[in-house]
C-alpha cells in the first residue's frame, strides 16, 4: 500500500495536496485558513519509508545463517555452474546482477541459498561435468528448482532486492520447466515488489546498487507486459520518462563493487542509448501491441476492418526502431568480430592466425627470392606465393558454398567448416620439413664455411658440388657477404641512418602503395553493396559469387607468372597502373552519370561491378605479383626482412585509412567520391613511372648497381685479384732467392766432389795437390781439368785463381779428366788443403 503524503484536509475532500515552500502547510489550508498535519504526515511517512529500507539492509545479516548453503552439488561443480550462468544467461536473458558484486558476495557468505540454487537451475542442463553423467539435461534443474522454492518462501525479510531478484530468477526457470502456475505468481510478486520498494527512485546504498535496481525495474517491467498481454490483465507498471535507462553492458561489468560515484552523474550518463537491453526494453510497447493485434482478430471478427491498418501501424514502430538501432548492434560480419574479439581465447586466436598468416606470406616471399634461379625468379615467386594460394582459396569458396546448404543451426554445420582447414595445414607441416635452407642465410651464418652453402646449392639447383654453375653461383653469394658483412647494418635505427638503405626501402613503397591509391580494397569492399543491388545478397549468392570470382584471380595469377618474366616488373606494374585508371574513369562517369537518378540503375550498377571485378583481375594479372617480387627483390639480402615489413607497413596504414573513410565519404559527396580514387590512381601511376626500376634477369648480388651503387660483388672479386697478384710477385721473389740458394749448394757439393777426387788422385801421382808449395797459386785452370789439351803443359794465366775462388764452379763429373802436366808435391799437405776447402764448401752451404 502506498503511503500518504498529503493532508487529512485534502484527501477527505480529495483534492490534490500542494505543499507550500516551507513545507510545513499546503495551498488549500492555507487559503481557507485551515489547520494543516501535512508536516507529521511527512514525518510519518518518511520514517516508515527508512524502516523499511533498513529491514532491507539487515536481510544480509538475517539470510547468513542460510547463505551459501549448497549441499546438493560438490563446491567444484557449483563453481562451474556459475560462470556457465554468466557465460550463457547473464546480459542474454536476465539482467539481474553484477558478476564482480554476485562472485564478492558469494566468496563473503552474504549470498542468500535462493539465489545460488536459481542460477544453478537455469544452467544445469548445459553442463559437461561428470557429476551429471546419467542425468537426462530436462532433469537436472527440478531439485535445485524446488529446494530453491523451498528456501525463498522461508526467507525471513519477504520484500528485498535480493528477493526481487530471486523472483524474477525462479519465475524465469519455472517458465522454462514449464510450470507456469509457479511463474505467474513469482512474476507477480516480483511487480508486486518493484512498487512496494519504489524502484528505481529510493536512494541507493552505491552506483552498482542503483544500477542493479535500474535493471530490475526494467527487467519487471518487459514481465509485467508479457503477462499483461498474455492473460488480457491491467498492467501495473509504467514507464515513465524520468526513470533513467540500462546502462550499456561493457560499461556495467566494468563498474567496480566499491565504486563511489554521484547518482546525479548516472542519471545524465549518455552511455545508456547503446546498451542492448536498452533498445530490447523499447521492443516491450511494440510487442504488447502485436500480443493485442493478435488477440483481437481471434476474438473479434469485426476487427478485420482494421487489421491492414494496424499492420501498418507497427510495422512503422519496427521499422522506426531499427532505425534508430545504434550501428554497433546490427547484424553485420564487423559487429560479429567486435563482439568476438572480447571473448579472450577468441581474440588470442585472432591475433595468432593474423600474425600467423602475414608472417608465413613474408618469409614465403624471402625464402623463393632467395632459392630461386634469377631466370625464373619472379615466375617461381608467384606461382608459389599466388597461384597456389589462390587455389586453394577456390577450395575453400566451394566447400564453403556446399556447407551452407547445411542445416547452420546444427553444431556439426561449423565444425565441418573448422575441421576441413586443418587439411591443408597438416600437409604443408609435415611438408616443410622437407625444404633446404636458403643459401644466402647459410653464408650469412656460416662466413668460414662454404661447405653448408654448396650443399643447399647442390640439392636446390640439382648439380653436383663441383658443378661450374654452383661454383660461380656460390662465389657470387660468398663475395657479396663478405662485402655486406663489413659494410651493411642489420639494426632497425641504423638502416633509416644509412641513405642508401632508406632509398631502397622508399623505391620498395612505391608499387605497394600504388596497390592501395589504385583503390583495390576499397572497391571490393563497395563491391558486396553493388551485388545487393543487383540481387546478389543472400549468402548462397554470395559464396558463389566469390567462388567464381576467385577462378577468375587464379587464372590471372597464371598469367602473371608469365607476364612477369615476358614483359619484365616494371612493364607489369606501370600497365596495371595505367588500366586501373582507365577503369576508375568509367566507373566514376558510370557512377556520375546515374548519381540524380531515382530509382535503381541495375544496367549502370552491372557495368560498375564488371568494371570492379575487371580492375580486381588487372590487378592480380599484372600488378599484385610482380609487385611482391619487386619488393623482395630489390632489398639487399642483409636487411631484406626489416626492410620489406616497413615498406608494407605505410601502405597499409593507406589502406586502412581509406577503408575507414570511404563509407563517409560516399555517404556525404556521393558518386564523386570515384573521382578521389581516380586522382590517387593516377599520382600513384606517375610515382611508378619515375621510381619502379627493373632487376629482371640480375641476381640479387648484382641489384645495387640498378640504383646508381657499385657493383659490391666486382668490387670484391677486383679486391681479390689485387691481392692474388701481390701473393704471386711474392711467392715469385722467394722462388727465385730459393733457387739462387740451391744453385750455390749445388756448386759446393760439386766442388767437393772435385777435390776429392784429387785426393784420390794424389795416391797415385804424390805432389799433385801441393798447393801451398806454389804460393797457393796453380799452373792450370781448375774449370779447364776435365777437359785438358792431351800431352802437352798446362800455361799459366795470368794471376791464378785459388781454391776459395773456385767455390761455386761446376764440374761434371761425366767427362774424363786427363792429367798429364802436373806437378806433385807431398801428400800431408795436400790433406791439409783438401780438408780446408770442405770446410769452407760447408759453410756456404749452411748460409
Amino acid at each position: 500500500m502506498r503511503l500518504s503524503s498529503s493532508c487529512s484536509t485534502c484527501r477527505s475532500r480529495k483534492k490534490k495536496c500542494v505543499a507550500l515552500a516551507s513545507g510545513n502547510i499546503c495551498a488549500l489550508c492555507m487559503a481557507k485558513t485551515l489547520q494543516c498535519d501535512l508536516k507529521a504526515r511527512r514525518k510519518s511517512a518518511s520514517s516508515r519509508r527508512q524502516l523499511a529500507l533498513q529491514s532491507a539492509e539487515q536481510e544480509v545479516s538475517t539470510d547468513r545463517q542460510t547463505a551459501n548453503k549448497c549441499d546438493i552439488l560438490q563446491h567444484s561443480v557449483c563453481d562451474e555452474l556459475i560462470e556457465l550462468y554468466f557465460d550463457m544467461i547473464h546480459n542474454k536473458q536476465l539482467i539481474l546482477f553484477h558478476r564482480r558484486t554476485f562472485l564478492e558476495q558469494r566468496r563473503s557468505g552474504s549470498l542468500p541459498t535462493y539465489l545460488l540454487l536459481g542460477a544453478l537451475a537455469v544452467v544445469a542442463r548445459f553442463s559437461t561435468n561428470p557429476y551429471f553423467n546419467g542425468i537426462e539435461p530436462t532433469a537436472r534443474a527440478r531439485p535445485l528448482l524446488h529446494r530453491a522454492l523451498k528456501s525463498f518462501n522461508d526467507r525471513q525479510i519477504p520484500i528485498s532486492v535480493h528477493s526481487l531478484q530471486a523472483a524474477i530468477l525462479l519465475a524465469f526457470t519455472c517458465f522454462v520447466e514449464g510450470e507456469r502456475d509457479e511463474e505467474a505468481l513469482l512474476s507477480a510478486q516480483a511487480v508486486r515488489m518493484v512498487q512496494l520498494l519504489d524502484l528505481p527512485h529510493r536512494s541507493p546504498a552505491g552506483t552498482v546498487e542503483h544500477e542493479i535496481e535500474i535493471r530490475l525495474f526494467w527487467h519487471a517491467l518487459m514481465m509485467d507486459v508479457w503477462h499483461s498481454a498474455c492473460e488480457r490483465l491491467p498492467r501495473q507498471l509504467i514507464a515513465k520518462p524520468t526513470i533513467p535507462l540500462p546502462l550499456e553492458e561493457e560499461q556495467f561489468e566494468n563498474m567496480s563493487p566499491t565504486e563511489e560515484r554521484q547518482v546525479v552523474g548516472i542519471l545524465m550518463d549518455t552511455d545508456r542509448n547503446s546498451g542492448i537491453m536498452t533498445n530490447v526494453t523499447r521492443l516491450s510497447e511494440t510487442y504488447a501491441e502485436i500480443m493485442q493485434l493478435n488477440d483481437m482478430l481471434v476474438h473479434d471478427p469485426s476487427f478485420d476492418f482494421l487489421r491492414d491498418h494496424k499492420v501498418i501501424h507497427l510495422t512503422y514502430q519496427l521499422d522506426e526502431w531499427l532505425r534508430t538501432l545504434p550501428k554497433h548492434l546490427h547484424n553485420t560480419p564487423e559487429n560479429l568480430q567486435a563482439f568476438a574479439a572480447r571473448n579472450p581465447a577468441v581474440l588470442v586466436g585472432r591475433i595468432t592466425m593474423g600474425y600467423g598468416g602475414d608472417l608465413n606470406g613474408l618469409v614465403l616471399g624471402y625464402y623463393v627470392t632467395e632459392v630461386a634461379p634469377k631466370s625464373v625468379r619472379g615466375r617461381s615467386l608467384i606461382l608459389v606465393q599466388q597461384f597456389a594460394s589462390t587455389f586453394i582459396a577456390i577450395a575453400g569458396y566451394w566447400i564453403a558454398y556446399a556447407i551452407s546448404y547445411l542445416p547452420q543451426n546444427k553444431s556439426y554445420s561449423w565444425k565441418v567448416a573448422q575441421s576441413l582447414q586443418f587439411a591443408p595445414a597438416l600437409v604443408f607441416f609435415i611438408l616443410v620439413f622437407r625444404l633446404p635452407e636458403s643459401p644466402r642465410w647459410l653464408a650469412g651464418k656460416y662466413l668460414n664455411d662454404d661447405v653448408p652453402l654448396l650443399n643447399s646449392l647442390s640439392y636446390i639447383r640439382s648439380r653436383p658440388m663441383d658443378h661450374p654453375e654452383v661454383l660461380n653461383e656460390a662465389k657470387e653469394i660468398r663475395d657479396y657477404q663478405i662485402w655486406a658483412s663489413e659494410n651493411e647494418s642489420t639494426s632497425i635505427l641504423n638502416i633509416f641512418k644509412e641513405k642508401r638503405l632508406a632509398r631502397r626501402i622508399g623505391y620498395a613503397m612505391v608499387p605497394l602503395l600504388q596497390q592501395q591509391l589504385c583503390g583495390v580494397g576499397v572497391l571490393t569492399i563497395y563491391a558486396a553493396v553493388i551485388y545487393e543491388q543487383l540481387g546478389l545478397s543472400t549468402q548462397h549468392h554470395a559464396l558463389l559469387l566469390n567462388a567464381c570470382t576467385q577462378i577468375l584471380y587464379a587464372g590471372a595469377a597464371l598469367g602473371s607468372s608469365y607476364f612477369v618474366e615476358r614483359l619484365g616488373r616494371r612493364t607489369c606494374i606501370l600497365s596495371a597502373s595505367m588500366i586501373q585508371t582507365l577503369g576508375l574513369v568509367c566507373i566514376s562517369g558510370l557512377a556520375l552519370g546515374t548519381a540524380g537518378s531515382n530509382s535503381t540503375n541495375t544496367v549502370a550498377n552491372g557495368f560498375i561491378a564488371t568494371f570492379i571485378i575487371l580492375n580486381n583481375m588487372i590487378y592480380w594479372l599484372l600488378g599484385t605479383g610482380p609487385a611482391v617480387v619487386y619488393v623482395n627483390e630489390i632489398m639487399p639480402t642483409q636487411c631484406r626482412e626489416l626492410g620489406v615489413g616497413i615498406a608494407n607497413s605505410i601502405p597499409i596504414g593507406v589502406a586502412v585509412a581509406l577503408g575507414q573513410q570511404w563509407p563517409n565519404a560516399t555517404a556525404a559527396i556521393g558518386a564523386k567520391s570515384y573521382l578521389i580514387l581516380l586522382g590517387t590512381c593516377a599520382f600513384g601511376t606517375i610515382l611508378v613511372y619515375f621510381f619502379v626500376k627493373e632487376p629482371k634477369g640480375l641476381s640479387i648480388e648484382r641489384i645495387d648497381a640498378l640504383f646508381g651503387e657499385n657493383d659490391h660483388v666486382d668490387e670484391i672479386q677486383q679486391m681479390q685479384q689485387a691481392i692474388k697478384a701481390d701473393h704471386d710477385l711474392e711467392v715469385t721473389g722467394k722462388r727465385e732467392a730459393h733457387n739462387h740458394v740451391k744453385r750455390d749448394e749445388d756448386a759446393c757439393v760439386q766442388e767437393m766432389l772435385v777435390w776429392d777426387w784429387a785426393r784420390q788422385l794424389e795416391a797415385f801421382a804424390p805432389g799433385f795437390l801441393d798447393l801451398k808449395a806454389q804460393g797457393r797459386e796453380a799452373n792450370f785452370d781448375l774449370a779447364n781439368l776435365g777437359n785438358p789439351e792431351p800431352e802437352t803443359e798446362v800455361k799459366p794465366v795470368g794471376k791464378l785463381r785459388t781454391i776459395e775462388q773456385e767455390v761455386g764452379m761446376i764440374y761434371e763429373p761425366e767427362q774424363p779428366i786427363a792429367m798429364t802436366s802436373i806437378n806433385t808435391n807431398s801428400v800431408s799437405e795436400d790433406e791439409r788443403v783438401g780438408g780446408d776447402a770442405q770446410l769452407d764448401c760447408a759453410e756456404t752451404a749452411n748460409v
